[in-house]
C-alpha cells in the first residue's frame, strides 16, 4: 500500500470543503475504517479517535444493500459506489 502525504490531504480537503455537509453511508464508512485501521499504533488509535469524532458530526444515510445491489452500475462501481449513486437522483437534488 503506497503512504498517503500531507498533500493528498490538502487534497482532500479542498474538493469537500465548499460544502456545508458530507453525505456518508455506512458502506464508505466501513471502507474508511478498514484503511485507517491498517496503520500501526499509536497512529492507528489516533486516526480512529478522529474517524469517530468525525462520524458524530456527520450525515449518514443507509442505503440497502439490496438496493445499491440493484443499481446496473454495480458490476463496474462496487458496492459502496452504488449505494452512493443511488443516493444522487433528480428525486434527491438536494443531496447533490
Amino acid at each position: 500500500m503506497g503512504e498517503y502525504v500531507r498533500e493528498d490531504f490538502d487534497k482532500v480537503l479542498a474538493v469537500v470543503s465548499p460544502y456545508k455537509r458530507i453525505l456518508l453511508t455506512p458502506n464508505t464508512l466501513t471502507e474508511a475504517s478498514n484503511l485507517l485501521g491498517q496503520h500501526l499504533e499509536p497512529e492507528r488509535s489516533r486516526l480512529l479517535e478522529t474517524l469517530r469524532i468525525f462520524i458524530g458530526e456527520s450525515c449518514e444515510i443507509v442505503v440497502a444493500s439490496a438496493d445499491a445491489a440493484a443499481d446496473r452500475d454495480i458490476p463496474r462501481l462496487g458496492l459502496t459506489d452504488a449505494a452512493l449513486s443511488c443516493l444522487v437522483s433528480r428525486e434527491s437534488p438536494s443531496l447533490l
